[in-house]
């Protein structure tokens, strides 16, 4: 799927479970990030349906797990967003991606990173199981 599509899928259709958009190009993070904001906001709740975690390398995965497994205010879509994931552990990203995985009616989850390693499982799983974006 290229940029554009998915923008407009963000948009206008339905939200993508699992969004990866890796790649040292950040205009297009930026880009996919505004979109998804943009959805956000065209929703009446949508403080309580967003949600913005920054990896590092003591990432406590526990507070991302409760937003992706809380069920959505209102109307609309949870939007969780995680920036920064090549600073989590790959231990953690398998643990997370795992999850992911085992829980398909989990909330909207885009995950950003600068770099990754295609030979790491967790980034092959992601591939499989959400719409990669490589930047």
């Amino acid at each position: 799927m290229t940029l554009h599509e998915v923008l407009a899928k963000i948009e206008t259709g339905s939200l993508p479970r699992v969004l990866f958009v890796h790649g040292p190009e950040t205009h297009w993070h930026d880009q996919i990030y505004r979109a998804l904001k943009k959805r956000n906001s065209e929703d009446t709740l949508a403080e309580f349906n967003w949600s913005v975690f920054h990896g590092s390398k003591d990432f406590d995965l526990g507070p991302l797990l409760a937003e992706l497994g809380v069920v959505a205010w209102g109307d609309g879509h949870k939007i969780v967003v995680l920036r920064d994931a090549e600073l989590i552990p790959a231990a953690k990203m398998d643990e997370l991606v795992s999850w992911i995985e085992q829980n398909p009616d989990s909330n909207s989850v885009t995950i950003f990173s600068n770099k990754v390693d295609k030979r790491l499982k967790y980034v092959k799983t992601l591939r499989q199981i959400g719409i990669e974006i490589d930047c």
